[in-house]
């Protein structure tokens, strides 16, 4: 019966190979080079590109009047918040930074990491990059053009009320003037703010909100900060 496997017959040998065969060796094949700046493998466990969009933090009361509070502490503080690219500028409390998804707490949680670090309170108030791109090029006074920097925009905390708003009083310092537009107040304060009766208390008191502000040239050196 056939088993369905071929065997030779006992004591036959099996026949010569043919002259001129060529002997089938394997072989392994070449690598190919390896591209220069090609990735090897996949990223590190962990690892993740740079992602989320970027922001400007503007604090009052930063290292005047003993309230210290070194920058790097501060850059520390924000990082801690889950910020990244953290950045500061001069003294008086401005950070850029990245972050991912919503900043929703982001504010609050400095603010409180403040008074633990440097045992005092400081507002933090948070604008996106594009925020402050618009809130430059729809400024509604033009720069005189002076020494001291006469364009300023308080940031404030809070949308204040339309009745609030139209509670102001235009008049309050003559020479000056302002005009509130959402969330900021512009300034145009032609002998700076030292002469001014536009303060933060008087904004804050009538529009029951929190401010801190800037002058344009600041605000502008920030939006650079935000694409190096």
């Amino acid at each position: 019966m056939a088993t369905g496997t071929a065997r030779r017959a006992p004591g036959r040998k099996a026949p010569p190979a043919k002259k001129g065969a060529a002997k089938k060796n394997p072989t392994t094949p070449k690598p190919r080079p390896e591209k220069v700046g090609a990735a090897k493998g996949p990223p590190a466990k962990g690892a993740k590109a740079p992602s989320g969009s970027r922001y400007v933090a503007f604090l009052r009361s930063i290292n005047i009047g003993g309230r210290t509070l070194p920058m790097p502490v501060l850059a520390g503080l924000f990082e801690k918040a889950g910020c990244t690219a953290v950045k500061t500028y001069i003294q008086s409390g401005n950070v850029v930074f990245t972050k991912a998804g919503s900043i929703d707490g982001v504010a609050e949680a400095v603010e409180r990491a403040i008074v633990r670090a440097a045992g005092f309170e400081s507002p933090v108030v948070i604008r996106s990059e594009a925020e402050l791109r618009s809130l430059l090029e729809e400024a509604p006074f033009a720069d005189p053009g002076g020494k001291k920097p006469a364009l300023h925009a308080l940031f404030l905390k809070h949308e204040p009320a339309p009745e609030a708003v139209q509670a102001l009083d235009p008049g309050r310092s003559p020479g000056d003037r302002f005009e509130v537009r959402g969330s900021h107040v512009y300034l145009l304060c032609p002998n700076g703010l030292a002469e001014t009766k536009l303060t933060n208390a008087y904004f804050d008191g009538k529009l029951r909100t929190t401010s801190t502000g800037r002058n344009f040239r600041t605000i502008q050196r920030m939006l650079e900060m935000c694409g190096e």
